[in-house]
């Protein structure tokens, strides 16, 4: 994967941003409302030779991670989270 700066500048690089004046208080108030909710999470791994796959669900949603297999440390990932209003 191809960056324009070293990882560890990276790692604390912070970009000019525009944040609406109730940015931090609408995310107070989003983390409040979900911790109310009993999320029944639910994790399972799926190996296979090239690939792990972690499935997850939880409060109506569900996703999966994928990574390479057997790799160890902090590495890329992508996953994919599927929202649903019931």
């Amino acid at each position: 994967m191809l960056f324009d700066l070293p990882l560890a500048e990276l790692r604390v690089y912070k970009p000019e941003r525009e944040e609406a004046a109730d940015f931090d208080a609408f995310w107070a108030g989003t983390l409040a409302d979900a911790r109310r909710h009993d999320l029944a999470a639910v994790f399972e791994l799926l190996q296979h030779r090239r690939v792990t796959r972690h499935e997850f669900a939880f409060a109506m949603r569900d996703g999966e991670l994928y990574q390479p297999a057997g790799v160890a440390g902090e590495i890329s990932s992508m996953g994919t989270i599927v929202w649903s209003s019931g």
